[in-house]
This record gives C-alpha cells, sequence and structure tokens, in this order.
C-alpha cells in the first residue's frame, strides 16, 4: 500500500496535470442548414452534419463545412486556458511544459457550432468590389493564441522587426525609383512642343500604342477561372496531382494577390458544358479595364489529321473529338472577353497547339515606366507547359514539374508588380532542367493582343 501511495505521489508531481485528467483530444459536436454537409478539419474530411468529431487540443484547428450547391464556411475553433493545467503549479514546472507540448494547456470553447450555408450560383464567388480586399468573407479569421513559452515570444518579436524592416526598405525603394524617374525625364530630349524626338520617322513604337501610354495604371477587376480534373472516366485515365495543382494556385492568388472573384471547376465540375459557360459569362461580364486569369490543369489531346489540338474535359469519356474543347474555342472566347489582360495558363499535353501566327511582345525592363507602358496596352498572352508533346502529372511534393515551378514562382515573389514574362523567365530553365518538356509563352494570335502584360498585384 505505501509503494502504491508513492508511485501515484510520483507521477503527480512528475507527469501534467491537464495531459492526464482531460487529455489531448476533445469531441466537438457540428451541424449545418442544409445538413449532410461534408466535415473538414485542417483540409481532411472527417465527417457529415450532424456529426461529432474527436479533434486534438494541439496547433490551430481550421474546420471547413462544405456542401454542394452552397457557398462553403472556413473558421477556426476558438479556445481557452484549460484551468486544469494551473493544478501543475502546486509540483514541478515540467507538468505546464508537458501539456504545452500535447496541447492539453487549451480546451475548446464553445464544443457546438452550427453553420448556415449560403447558396452558391453557377460556381462562381462574388465578392465586394475593393481589389485589395478579395473575398474576405471566405478568408479564414484567425485569433491569435496565448503565447505562454519566451521562445514563441522571441518568435513574434523577430517577425515583427522583420515586417518593419520591409516596409522601410519598400519606401526606401519607392524614394529611390521616383528620384530615377525624375532624373530621366529631366535629361530626356524634347521637341519644342515638349515632346519626344526621334532619329526617323516619328515614334518607332507608335504601332505597338506605347507613345500613348499614361502614368496612372488603373487597375480594375481581377478574375480567376481554375478549371482541374483527376477523376476521368472511360478511355482516359485518371491523373493524380491535377486538381491539387489548381487549389493550391487558387489558394495563393487569394492570399497573396488582389483576386476580386474566382471561378472553380474541379473534377465533376468541370464538363465540357460548365466550362464554356463559365468562358461565355466572362465574355459577358468582364469590363474593359478587368484583367482575366485563366488555369487549366488536365489531360490534353491532340489530332494530327485535323491539326488542331484540345482540352478534355470530365465528362469526355471516349476518344471522339465530340466531347472535347477545341483551342480554337478557347481563342474565340479569349478575343470576345473584354479585358484589358488575359493570361491563360495551361497544364496539359500538346497545349502550345494554342500558338499559331508570328507575334511580337515589348522586351521586359524592370522599372515604373515599363510597367505602366505593358499595363496600359491590351494583352492576350498564355503560359504552356509544354508545345506539341507529351508534359508529366507526376512532378515534386504532389504537383507536376511544370505546377511546382509555377506554384514556387508565385510564393517566393516579394515584388509588388511581378508580370507574367516575369514569371515564366522563373519557371522556364528549372522545368526544362528537371523534365523532357519545353514550356512557351507568347500572345495569342488573333485575340487583340498589343504587347501589353498581365501583372500580379501583390496585396
Amino acid at each position: 500500500m505505501k509503494a502504491l501511495s508513492c508511485f501515484v505521489c510520483a507521477a503527480f508531481l512528475f507527469s501534467s496535470c491537464a495531459t492526464m485528467f482531460t487529455g489531448t483530444k476533445e469531441t466537438i459536436t457540428f451541424n449545418s442548414d442544409p445538413s449532410n454537409a461534408d466535415v473538414y478539419i485542417n483540409g481532411v474530411y472527417r465527417d457529415k452534419t450532424p456529426c461529432n468529431v474527436e479533434i486534438s487540443k494541439k496547433g490551430s484547428t481550421i474546420a471547413t463545412i462544405k456542401l454542394e450547391g452552397s457557398q462553403e464556411e472556413t473558421f477556426q475553433l476558438d479556445k481557452k486556458i484549460n484551468p486544469v493545467t494551473f493544478v501543475n503549479l502546486l509540483g514541478p514546472i515540467i507538468g505546464i511544459v508537458v501539456d504545452i507540448a500535447t496541447g492539453a494547456i487549451h480546451t475548446y470553447q464553445p464544443k457546438f457550432y452550427n453553420t448556415s450555408l449560403s447558396s452558391k450560383q453557377d460556381g462562381i464567388t462574388q465578392s465586394d468590389d475593393n481589389p485589395g480586399k478579395g473575398l474576405l468573407s471566405q478568408v479564414v479569421k484567425t485569433k491569435a493564441e496565448i503565447r505562454l513559452t519566451e521562445a514563441e515570444a522571441e518568435k513574434t518579436k523577430a517577425e515583427t522587426a522583420k515586417i518593419l524592416a520591409d516596409a522601410e526598405k519598400a519606401r526606401a525603394e519607392a524614394t529611390l525609383a521616383e528620384a530615377e524617374k525624375a532624373k530621366k525625364e529631366a535629361l530626356a530630349p524634347s521637341s519644342a512642343a515638349g515632346q519626344t524626338q526621334y532619329r526617323g520617322g516619328g515614334d518607332p513604337l507608335k504601332g505597338l500604342n506605347i507613345s500613348e501610354a499614361t502614368n496612372e495604371m488603373i487597375r480594375g477587376n481581377y478574375y480567376a477561372l481554375l478549371v482541374g480534373i483527376d477523376k476521368y472516366q472511360g478511355e482516359w485515365s485518371p491523373l493524380k496531382n491535377a486538381v491539387n495543382d489548381a487549389r493550391v494556385i487558387e489558394n495563393l492568388l487569394r492570399s497573396n494577390y488582389g483576386f476580386n472573384q474566382f471561378i472553380t471547376l474541379y473534377d465533376q465540375e468541370a464538363t465540357r458544358t460548365n466550362v464554356i459557360k463559365q468562358l461565355e459569362w466572362l465574355v459577358e461580364n468582364v469590363q474593359e479595364d478587368d484583367n482575366v486569369f485563366i488555369y487549366y490543369s488536365g489531360h490534353g489531346e491532340y489530332k494530327e489529321n485535323i491539326n488542331k489540338g484540345f482540352w478534355v474535359p470530365y465528362d469526355a469519356s471516349s476518344k471522339s473529338v465530340s466531347g472535347y474543347i477545341s483551342n480554337n474555342d478557347i481563342q474565340a472566347f479569349l478575343s470576345g472577353i473584354r479585358s484589358k489582360h488575359t493570361l491563360l495558363i495551361s497544364d496539359a499535353c500538346f497545349s502550345g497547339d494554342i500558338f499559331r501566327g508570328n507575334t511580337m511582345a515589348v522586351p521586359f525592363e524592370n522599372s515604373e515606366k515599363y510597367y505602366n507602358k505593358v499595363h496600359h496596352l491590351a494583352s492576350r498572352k498564355a503560359i504552356t507547359s509544354g508545345g506539341l508533346e507529351p508534359v508529366m502529372d507526376g512532378g515534386r511534393e504532389g504537383h507536376s514539374v511544370f505546377a511546382y515551378y509555377l506554384i514556387k514562382s508565385l510564393r517566393n515573389n516579394s515584388s509588388k508588380y511581378y508580370d507574367a514574362s516575369q514569371l515564366f523567365h522563373d519557371i522556364k530553365i528549372p522545368v526544362v532542367n528537371n523534365s523532357e518538356q519545353s514550356p512557351r509563352f507568347e500572345p495569342i494570335k488573333n485575340t487583340g493582343d498589343e504587347g501589353g502584360q498581365f501583372i500580379f498585384i501583390k496585396q
């Protein structure tokens, strides 16, 4: 009996109270209106509403409620300090350390969530007209957790210092750019009428309308149409990475860049009818100062006997072109969309067929004047993962080779302005060096390109 008492005391003194008595997991109840919605915890499917889900207390917990035909809801589960952990103060401090490590120092509050799901029209997520905010209602609204360790406090302090340093650096670069611009304008030769003079017959860039470019960048709205298909059927083999590639790019555009509206078509949503329907929506709703980004990740086909390339939608179960979407149709829609800039990125076999005929582009220059020029000019350009050749599905870290370096470049970009030519320059060499495919970047013939560039603008 004495030995048992000693053992209990030792366990109390050298273990952790919250971990022992309340555990490292809790059961949370989820309900939704309407019900039968999918419940995801930190991106992993767990059950359908109504349901009880056992969730670890360690780290942040993000819940996502999804139901077909409704707008998904994403939120962070709230926590508070578990009062049981303060019992550790009666013994060695090691108990608190263990509770922190296991997550038992927190307890979920509340333990019941009832979510009302609003309907979703045509797969389109609308937002306000502020281009700097995007779809704030869909962004995860996180709360800062209580920092209980000195290491975490130091980390936060260091991150704050870095943000301040980056802001100061940005201000210095802006001041330097303005000074350089003023210097160039002061030294530029001018005619009696104040116009720049050239040797020869007038302005050599007049054909590209660069001479009419203004200093003010009228931004307009940013639209994104993302199509990703893994679950093919019939004669088409399933893919592994296409949907994941598209989802990650969607999340990057939402969090890092100023996009206003998103249209997403993944797997069974990406039928031939739905893809064409959303392209028609862009034709009808996009205005002249707006910008359109289109990303396709899936199977591609090329019919040599008719010299034509195609996208293969979800419902194309045979090798008949009757179920495909031809590059000619895509070019027609790109010509009909009234945007200032449209950029198509296609990660599919034979996607280079979209380029036909000789075209020209304004050479890149890392200056504010360059960005003003290419933003002022209309553009219809495409980046493809290859030419008239097969491209790989598998690659690195759950992405195709092309998508891996595309995502890496968009994520690592630290500049305010990042145009399509810079993006292609950053991905071309690593894709060529790590695969058997050769990416291409060119204007799309006969669609309204005037030499401009699609510009990704950091939030």
